[in-house]
């Protein structure tokens, strides 16, 4: 399986909490690829910030989480992927089809039109989000979810 995974998810991969157990099921699938967008490597080291604003992390342990975070991209244990106009261009449209009646935001709707053009492209079959309104707009778009957060 090729998974494109967003930040709510690879988080999950770094910083134990509900979900982590099966993000590192997925991730050490063998022969599977996971793959994720340079948005995801940016949102992911802010996630990693806020954990030490709220005191869950020390400082400490973000310049580790980070070196973590980097050397599996390194390694190409993560492949990551530009983040190109024509996703703009993708997320523009989702959010005028469903920003009047969800709270679909800009960066959530960016995820979702690297992750189905990824998906036309037939590099991955499988979102990987522990976002309950990604997890909704990417299945009305028929794209493959799978949350982390779900039994």
């Amino acid at each position: 399986m090729r998974y494109y995974f967003d930040t709510s998810a690879l988080c999950r991969y770094y910083h134990r909490e509900p979900g982590s157990p099966q993000v590192e099921s997925i991730i050490n699938e063998p022969g599977s690829t996971s793959v994720l967008s340079w948005l995801t490597v940016l949102e992911t080291q802010s996630a990693f910030a806020l954990k030490v604003r709220t005191g869950e992390i020390a400082a400490a342990d973000f310049d580790l989480l980070r070196k973590r975070l980097k050397a599996d991209i390194a390694a190409r244990r993560l492949l990551v992927t530009r983040v190109l106009r024509r996703h703009f261009d993708r997320a523009e449209r989702l959010l005028a089809k469903y920003g009047f009646q969800q709270r679909l935001r800009s960066l959530d709707a960016l995820h979702l039109g690297v992750a189905l053009d990824l998906q036309d492209l037939g590099h991955i079959d499988t979102l990987v989000s522990a976002d309950a309104l990604l997890e909704d707009v990417g299945c009305k778009e028929g794209l493959g979810i799978l949350n982390p957060l779900s039994p």
